[in-house]
């Protein structure tokens, strides 16, 4: 063995200054790695966000099996939008009075969304569950 222990800690030369200059490079080095990590990037062009999709007010009546996917039968969404005056897919309190009388007395409780008006879906839940209690003759 070339050299005792007390010469590296003497650094009096060789391989004591060869070790502390490869360690400061390496402690260097990953201070420069890390500070790259941590730099924010540049933000790149903004996401286009998704559009909502439009429900459209009416379903096309030649196009049913869009009605029998959803469950709804066609004659449900017939009655349906008989009443919906304005053609926008929702019933109001004015177009159900003087149609359907126990969703006029009940509105709020057929709205189970809570947003004062009855969607088709809303409409079709009512009437599941009407014809559920009433079986048909």
């Amino acid at each position: 063995m070339g050299r005792s222990a007390p010469a590296l800690e003497r650094g009096s030369g060789g391989i004591g200054k060869w070790l502390l200059a490869g360690i400061v490079l390496v402690v260097l080095a990953l201070g420069v790695m890390w500070s790259k990590r941590q730099q924010p990037q540049p933000p790149g062009p903004p996401k286009p966000v998704p559009a909502a999709p439009q429900p459209s007010p009416r379903a096309d009546p030649l196009q049913p099996q869009s009605l029998l996917q959803a469950g709804i039968p066609v004659s449900v969404k017939r009655e349906f939008d008989g009443a919906d005056g304005d053609a926008n897919g929702y019933l109001t309190p004015d177009e159900v009075k003087g149609r359907f009388s126990f969703i006029e007395r009940n509105f709020a409780l057929v709205d189970s969304d809570r947003d004062g008006r009855i969607s088709v879906d809303e409409f079709w839940q009512l009437r599941r569950k009407q014809r559920a209690v009433r079986p048909r003759q």
